[in-house]
């Protein structure tokens, strides 16, 4: 139970790389599309700003992304929003995203980072295709303890890269994922831009 929170964000980034591979995406209303300039400086790439009152969580994500929000609730796992990003001059040929789900368990030990880390790599390793744990580190998330981890799986078409991070705050998890597919796309710098920008009130 203890990664169970990690699984819903990663499925909320999987669940897009599925859908959107197979076009799904298409018969949602969204926030005007722009195409990704791989030409442009991320440190140049204006950010908006999300902000959910009802979960206190306020984060920004880059401008030329689509929004869906509230994309469910998985065994008490509140998926609240997907921020992503696809094609290029309308293909589907590379996909990036960023998800935030938020948690409020019941028998989770709620102040043990380490603990909750671990369990969740072991978790991810053993029930994903080719899992690469590359980077686990402590952090600083809304200033908070945090963890994050970087790391590759197999994903439908190609390798995908993943970054999430992760905290507690009033006996809630916040976890804030950053994808790629294929991983060639993976940006650092937007990925800790978002996590930067996570304010959890």
């Amino acid at each position: 139970m203890n990664s169970f929170i990690i699984w819903a964000a990663l499925f909320g980034g999987l669940l897009f790389v599925i859908l959107n591979s197979l076009g799904i995406y298409d018969g949602f209303v969204v926030i005007g599309q722009v195409f990704f300039d791989f030409e442009e400086n991320s440190s140049n790439i204006n950010y908006i700003i999300f902000e959910d009152t009802s979960s206190g969580v306020r984060i920004k994500y880059p401008s030329n992304w689509n929004v869906l929000e509230q994309l469910g609730n998985i065994s008490g796992n509140n998926i609240l929003v997907d921020f992503y990003h696809t094609g290029i001059n309308g293909t589907l040929g590379y996909a990036e995203n960023a998800n935030i789900v938020v948690s409020s368990p019941n028998n989770m030990e709620l102040d043990s980072l380490d603990k909750f880390t671990n369990s969740t790599v072991l978790t991810l390793a053993r029930n994903l295709n080719n899992f690469i744990l590359q980077e686990a580190i402590s952090t600083i998330v809304s200033g908070l303890p945090a963890y994050k981890i970087t790391y590759t799986i197999d994903g439908n078409q190609s390798e995908v890269k993943q970054t999430q991070a992760w905290t507690v705050k009033d006996n809630k998890w916040i976890v804030v994922s950053y994808s790629a597919e294929p991983s060639a796309y993976f940006n650092p710098r937007t990925a800790q831009n978002i996590i930067d920008s996570l304010l959890i009130r």
